[in-house]
């Protein structure tokens, strides 16, 4: 059967649309005669695929064209050329879903299978047609320039490339068995879209948020409960239907389903179950092919989808109705279990006999079995499918426990097996399905030959499964919460940073691991947000390691008043000798990050506020526009601004301003140092392992982001990069690996370095992280403490050796805290502490003056302090709490207010924040001024828009302030 991939992208020759096209083409391994294009002949570009995707350049083009190929903003244009060529690009496509990046080869540093598209418009080394097809997406096309012509290379769709048409099952290989070969562990990553949002209070009412995930045609449909317009706003109570590209996660269409119970797809169409009835969308782009009512019903597996049907479980019962045009095909009453296999329903009814459906019609039925009886009109998943693997149905239940088993063609009985009595049908790893395992069938990890049912020994088990649902495909077994089993082992392999959903578990289908949010918040290391995995490949190689430009830092050194680095110092204590100025009034304001209104930016913009915290030294302000991958500096008296620079990625974190250099980290991977005067380039260190894009949250950026603030300590800049230690592993030759538990673990997903801030010589790398302390990298994460780099979750680097720590306590008597840090864990602009978001802010005072530590939010601090994050009040508050812990002052905020940032400064404590819609009032945000000894207000500010996390500063004469809508405020006298 023709894949849905292959109708969506053609393979075919262009040929009859102009002249001079073939359908192939090839190259040397190193590199090819290519014409540069002139702009007319960019107008002979074949039509490109219509869909949201990824599109990358190699070679000379226009920046007009860039902007072009993005297609309005549907389309996310990569493009590699070298220095010169990036040079006139960045300024030109800032801001847009086009970015660039230099790049020496050889090949693309792109990963496997992220592109729709490739346009070859000039020569780079080492790419030819086999580097093309590795980089197009199943299905993507090639377009190569030859002078004034172009030729078209296709990818082929694989073998291999499985589908999950329901959020259980898969056709043929059901029960929790995934039929896609293509993915393996160790998994690396492809795309990204975070944060965790399923992690925000209160948590979602259904387990984690993911009622259902589907996957076919090149799609993946997701139905959640976890969407959210603002990264502040609580979840709602409605439910939402997104549904990106599988291949790189660049969402395609959004669907509010507000009752919505569960997803099927196939076919080119994705079906929408809720409580009023069916509803079939068309998959490309979401508008509604037909509709049918039903009753409220129930099941555990509710909808499925079949070639020539879609199939409604309820309360003992399935109903059944054609793909094309929803006609009813039937319903069957007292079914205690089904599922669907290949163009056909398996059932099993209340008086243990099975069926085989086809098109709503019996194919065959087996005789009523006693064992597995349940009485009349009995709700029960006792009784259950546990499976069809080949030509064998095999069905569970009774007490003590049987297998039933089936031919698929005929429905003849073929044998029947017991579970040993420590062991019951529902309480396996992988809900206890019958799944191919040695050249056998396994069930209740026992291994029996297909043909006879003879006993051929026991199959390992994974792990305990408690909440997670557990899933066997053709290449390893996975319990649902990171351990694996491969062919032949007999322990699993632990791998760090995934954990299945509660009710999706981990779907794997169409070449990735699609991993979902999770309420985990027990282990610190699990990659927030949705995901997309596939097999580890080869790092890329070439690449620029150090990059150095012509400027020298020629501004002055931060004075002991000014505000150099996130949270002002290296501690991350958010706290100055400085006063604020009385009677605070506007001085200025200055918009620097435009708006961009277009499909992928506003998904940009739902992840993250645009600007950074400000950081002012030297009489500058400098913050980074994210989105627009852009550092900005502006004068302190009046806001003009001085210079910006442009990156080839989003920036994170705010800028540490030292010895006249800005310096940052961005999410290319490296660490950029900028004369602080002018802007120019001093030098560009790379961090990351290797020189991997993958897509996130529809930009290409590296696998190895660096997301935190760098750390200036002795002469070295000190930065991290990557997301959390259990992924990206994919750089190392041989894959790191330690003992914790009785289980191997997969390491090594985070990389150290420290730089000589003169020369830009990296003087020390590493590893970062192993065992089971492997924290998430965040903006602003990385802070100082006891001569060690402290990336939260107790996990450091001794700064003098390199090495990695493992520390119980906070060295700071204000912050006793051994889990979490309130510096320490801004994903995407959303405060989280162990995966968990925190309603909450703090700063501290390291010189214990006058108390340790001042909160503002709706957590107890006392509490927090004994690590015990489950109280919840219901007043908004500021207070200020000891050395030892001990409350000094308590006070109100106003009502339903959310803070946003909180310094303390002289002898006030400053807080920014705002207060929701309620009835006929507004929603408002404001900074107030508190004294520091009683908590009494002193001044309240209005101000445009709520402050970004942490985005407030006080130097003398000045407090700055960077607003969510793009704004940079001074406040004075």
């Amino acid at each position: 059967m023709e894949h849905a991939l292959v109708k969506r992208f053609p393979i075919r020759c262009l040929s009859t649309r102009f002249a001079g096209v073939s359908a192939a083409v090839a190259w040397s391994a190193v590199a090819w005669s290519v014409g540069i294009l002139s702009a007319a002949d960019w107008s002979i570009l074949p039509t490109l695929p219509d869909r949201p995707g990824v599109r990358v350049v190699v070679g000379a083009c226009p920046p007009a064209e860039l902007v072009r190929l993005a297609d309005g903003g549907r389309q996310v244009v990569y493009a590699l050329a070298d220095a010169a060529t990036i040079a006139t690009w960045r300024n030109a496509v800032a801001g847009t879903t086009a970015g660039t990046q230099v790049w020496a080869g050889p090949g693309i540093p792109l990963r496997d299978n992220l592109a729709d598209a490739v346009i070859v418009a000039g020569p780079l080394p080492g790419v030819d047609q086999a580097e093309l097809i590795r980089v197009l997406a199943y299905g993507g096309t090639a377009f190569v320039a030859e002078g004034p012509r172009w030729t078209t290379v296709n990818a082929p769709v694989p073998v291999g490339l499985g589908r999950r048409t329901d959020h259980q099952d898969t056709p043929r290989l059901v029960g929790g068995v995934a039929d896609d070969s293509l993915v393996v562990p160790p998994f690396a990553l492809r795309w990204w879209d975070g944060p965790a949002m399923a992690t925000e209070y209160p948590r979602p009412a259904q387990g984690d948020g993911v009622i259902g995930v589907v996957a076919d045609g090149g799609i993946t449909a997701v139905l959640t409960d976890v969407e959210r317009p603002d990264p502040w706003a609580q979840v709602p109570a409605g439910r939402t239907l997104v549904v990106r590209n599988v291949a790189n996660g660049v969402r395609l269409w959004t669907r509010a389903a507000p009752k919505g119970i569960a997803v099927a797809m196939g076919g080119g169409r994705i079906f929408l179950l809720d409580n009023a009835g069916v509803t079939a969308l068309s998959a490309d782009t979401g508008t509604e092919v037909w509709s049918r009512p039903l009753p409220t019903r129930r099941g555990t597996r509710p909808i499925a989808w079949t070639p020539s049907a879609v199939v409604v479980g309820g309360l003992n019962q399935i109903e059944q109705f054609a793909c094309a045009e929803g006609t009813p095909l039937g319903k069957q009453v007292d079914i205690s279990d089904w599922t669907s296999v290949d163009d056909s329903v398996i059932s099993i009814a209340m008086n243990g006999a099975v069926t085989r459906w086809q098109a709503g019609k019996p194919v065959w039925t087996s005789t009523p079995d006693p064992a597995l009886a349940l009485p009349a009109k009995t709700f029960s998943s006792n009784i259950r499918v546990s499976g069809v693997v080949g030509d064998l149905v095999g069905v569970t239940g009774g007490t003590p426990v049987i297998l039933r088993t089936f031919n698929l063609a005929d429905g003849k009985p073929r044998w029947t097996a017991t579970a040993p009595p420590s062991q019951d049908a529902k309480s396996h790893f992988i809900r206890n399905p019958i799944f191919p395992w040695g050249g056998g069938v396994a069930w209740a990890t026992q291994v029996f030959d297909p043909a006879t049912g003879a006993a051929r020994g026991q199959a390992p088990e994974a792990s305990g499964s408690r909440c997670t649902n557990g899933t066997v495909t053709p290449r390893f077994v996975s319990d649902g919460r990171g351990n694996y089993l491969l062919p032949g082992a007999t322990k699993p392999v632990y791998e760090h940073g995934l954990r299945g959903g509660c009710w999706a578990g981990l779907a794997i289908a169409q070449g990735r691991l699609l991993a979902v949010p999770t309420v985990c918040s027990c282990v610190n290391y699990i990659l927030p947000g949705w995901s997309g995995l596939a097999a580890q490949q080869a790092p890329r190689p070439g690449g620029q390691e150090r990059e150095t430009g012509q400027a020298k830092a020629q501004g002055q050194p931060p004075a002991a008043t000014d505000w150099p680095e996130h949270r002002r110092s290296g501690t991350r204590g958010a706290a100055s000798p400085v006063a604020v100025p009385a009677d605070l009034t506007l001085r200025w304001s200055a918009t620097v990050a435009a708006t961009v209104a277009t499909p992928l930016a506003e998904q940009w913009r739902m992840r993250a506020p645009r600007l950074t915290p400000p950081v002012v030294a030297g009489g500058q302000v400098v913050v980074a526009d994210g989105d627009g991958h852009q550092v900005i500096a502006l004068s302190l008296a009046d806001g003009t601004e001085r210079w910006r620079y442009t990156l080839s990625a989003r920036i994170d974190s705010a800028p540490t301003l030292v010895g006249g250099a800005c310096i940052f980290g961005g999410r290319d991977g490296a660490v950029t140092a900028l004369d602080g005067s002018s802007g120019g380039l001093i030098w560009r260190v790379r961090v990351a392992p290797a020189e991997d894009l993958v897509v996130s949250a529809g930009q290409v950026e590296s696998a190895w982001p660096v997301p935190g603030a760098v750390l200036m300590v002795g002469g070295l800049v000190h930065a991290v990069a990557g997301r959390t230690g259990g992924i990206d592993n994919s750089a190392a030759s041989t894959i790191p690996t330690t003992k914790h538990g009785g289980n191997t673990i997969i390491t090594s997903g985070m990389a150290y370095a420290a730089i000589d801030l003169a020369s830009g010589e990296v003087k020390r790398r590493t590893a970062v992280g192993g065992r089971n302390d492997l924290p998430i990298l965040g903006e602003g994460s990385l802070l100082l403490g006891g001569g060690s780099l402290l990336l939260g979750e107790g996990t450091a680097v001794d700064l003098s050796t390199g090495t990695n720590q493992r520390l119980r306590k906070f060295p700071s008597p204000s912050r006793p805290l051994e889990r979490g840090h309130p510096a320490a864990g801004l994903i995407d602009g959303m405060r989280t502490q162990r995966g968990i978001a925190q309603p909450w802010v703090a700063a501290w005072d390291d010189a214990g003056k006058d108390g340790g530590a001042v909160f503002a939010g709706q957590l107890d601090p006392t509490r927090q302090l004994a690590q015990d994050t489950s109280s919840r009040l219901a007043e908004t508050w500021v207070r200020l709490v000891d050395d030892d812990g001990k409350l000094r002052w308590s006070q109100e905020l106003p009502k339903d207010s959310l803070p946003t940032a909180i310094i303390l400064a002289g002898d006030a404590v400053v807080v920014a924040g705002g207060t929701k819609a309620t009835g006929t009032a507004p929603a408002s945000a404001w900074i107030q001024v508190r004294a520091r000894g009683d908590g009494r207000l002193r001044q309240t500010v209005p101000l445009p828009d709520l402050t970004v996390p942490d985005g407030l500063a006080v130097v003398p004469g000045a407090l700055v302030a960077t607003t969510r809508d793009g704004r940079v405020l001074c406040l004075g006298r």
